[in-house]
């Protein structure tokens, strides 16, 4: 009797187990039919710029080449590629390639940058993250359902702690919301102000 209920704590534990690793963080990350999304994005004069994420698989090695344009008056003005592999529960940046017009950046990441870890279900996730300038952040990540007028999204919320100056952490600290089939909808201070928006053109049976 007591070997029949310990094998069936241990099968409850396996079943909690996998309900808690259901989530992909692949669901959220790359878009299931727009692989190139638009974005609005004001400067400080509050004119939008526009932003642009295009996502494309390298068969060969099993990453993903992330290019993101950003344009103003319809010319670009600078551009980032990042390479990345995707697992179930980690975003990692193998490379990155920066271009504006003042210079160009190209940079190999060894070991690679946890850019998301997602965490399981009702708990946080914490990594540092150091971007392609340098620039060190705290990171969290939390699952949550987002309601919107016409729904509730199922989101991956991801905060970016600037680790530096506080005048520069206040403006410099974002927060990123990726959505179930959609990818990256949202970036927005910590206060809430929006920084980037998914042009809703993109996904109109969504909102």
């Amino acid at each position: 009797m007591k070997k029949t209920f310990f094998i069936l704590i241990l099968i409850s534990l396996f079943v909690c187990s996998n309900n808690a690793q259901t989530k992909n963080l692949k669901d959220y990350f790359i878009p299931v039919e727009n692989k190139e999304t638009n974005f609005y994005k004001p400067d400080a004069d509050d004119i939008h710029k526009l932003v642009t994420n295009i996502i494309y698989q390298n068969v060969k090695n099993n990453t993903y080449n992330i290019i993101r344009n950003t344009l103003s008056l319809n010319q670009i003005v600078s551009k980032l590629v990042y390479e990345v592999q995707v697992t179930t529960r980690e975003v990692r940046i193998l490379k990155t390639k920066s271009f504006s017009m003042v210079k160009n950046v190209e940079k190999d990441c060894n070991p690679p940058q946890i850019y998301i870890k997602a965490p399981l279900d009702d708990q946080t996730q914490t990594w540092t993250y150091t971007d392609e300038t340098g620039d060190v952040f705290k990171c969290t990540s939390q699952w949550q359902n987002l309601k919107t007028e016409k729904r509730i999204m199922k989101a991956l919320i991801v905060k970016r702690i600037y680790v530096g100056k506080p005048e520069v952490s206040s403006w410099a600290s974002v927060e990123e919301i990726y959505v179930e089939s959609i990818g990256l909808w949202r970036t927005r201070t910590l206060k809430g102000k929006n920084i980037m928006s998914l042009d809703e053109n993109n996904y109109l049976q969504t909102y």
